[in-house]
């Protein structure tokens, strides 16, 4: 939190410490996610630093932020670790307003449900970048996980996509593939 505060009055970019808050569900959190959007700082990333909440508070900013013309992008990727319906009824809210399927894509990361597996199919066949296919696998280490990581390396994805799906992974398989 020092390391925040001290970003935040010396100026530094207000969008990376908005995406930093991403999990986080504390009081803290919260007041400085209002201080950002106070200050202007870019709503599209306040929005993605909503990832992991499924709160009614994360969900009213979320509400607001669309109606207020964040990014839709960010705001798919603010969805990331979340499987709930509301969720995915913005995930195809947000799709059939063009919002980029990258962004779509890398919002489900740390989702190993038939639901997310079957729009990640959907999402390579509409043309989706198979890089952010690859970082949307954060957090999972399935056989299916795996299986299309190395289908999608094999077909060109970016590297340097396909290693940050890799976070949140402390297995074997997953150092090899870093190394």
């Amino acid at each position: 939190w020092a390391i925040r505060e001290k970003l935040l009055s010396e100026d530094a970019d207000k969008n990376h410490v908005a995406r930093g808050l991403a999990g986080l569900d504390s009081d803290r959190a919260w007041t400085m996610r209002e201080k950002l959007l106070s200050q202007d700082a870019n709503k599209s990333s306040v929005a993605a630093g909503l990832a992991g909440l499924d709160s009614d508070r994360a969900w009213a900013i979320r509400e607001k932020l669309l109606a207020q013309g964040a990014y839709k992008g960010w705001i798919a990727q603010g969805l990331a670790g979340l499987d709930s319906d509301r969720a995915w009824a913005i995930r195809e809210k947000l799709l059939s307003e063009d919002a980029d399927k990258n962004h779509v894509a890398r919002g489900l990361a740390g989702l190993d449900s038939d639901r997310a597996w079957t729009m990640r199919e959907e999402l390579l066949a509409q043309g989706a970048d198979k890089g952010w296919v690859a970082a949307g696998l954060a957090g999972l280490d399935s056989d299916r996980a795996w299986a299309i990581r190395e289908k999608l390396l094999s077909q060109g994805a970016h590297e340097g996509l396909v290693a940050e799906g890799l976070a949140g992974l402390d297995s074997d398989r997953a150092w090899t593939m870093r190394e």
